[in-house]
């Protein structure tokens, strides 16, 4: 996944948002009060990105979809992002995104500790166990350049970023 730190684009910080996102990022949909969740994602590497190798990335809008969720109108919006090396595509990464209003009267309901007793089975030759704390989730989103108030700020989450299912 080093493509995340190639491709990095640091937005200046009078750039971005009250979520720390960019205000105005490629692929945002005109919604006001428009709140931004990462809804999931997908990778196909069909050969390595090389190293020290020049590479480019191709942006697209692969899908938008409106729902009606409990909170109101939801918009999932899908990106694809293609990753080449010498006129190859190598990496296909669609991510999910959802997008909808911040004006929300839906009711909030969060679970007074989190549920950890399940864990993940490997599927591959070999497993990381991980236990990612708020520590890491910062570390990463400093190394990532997601200053998304989700990852820092626990009133936000437990007060504005309500599920949406």
């Amino acid at each position: 996944m080093w493509q995340w730190l190639y491709f990095l684009h640091w937005a200046p910080q009078q750039a971005l948002g009250p979520d720390g996102h960019p205000r105005d990022a490629r692929f945002l949909p005109p919604i006001p009060d428009r709140r931004r969740m990462f809804a999931g994602g997908r990778c196909t590497i069909s050969e390595p990105l090389c190293l020290g190798e020049p590479a480019e990335r191709v942006s697209s809008l692969a899908a938008v979809t409106a729902k009606q969720g409990r909170s109101g109108e939801l918009l999932f919006v899908t990106e694809r992002q293609e990753f080449r090396q010498n006129g190859r595509t190598c990496l296909v990464e669609e991510q999910d995104i959802v997008y909808r209003s911040g004006d929300s009267s839906a009711p909030r309901h969060h679970p007074a500790t989190l549920d950890d007793t399940t864990v993940p089975m490997a599927q591959g030759p070999w497993q990381l166990r991980l236990r990612p704390d708020e520590t890491l989730l910062f570390r990463f989103s400093a190394l990532t350049a997601n200053a998304h108030r989700i990852h820092y700020d626990t009133p936000y989450v437990r007060d504005l970023a309500a599920s949406v299912a």
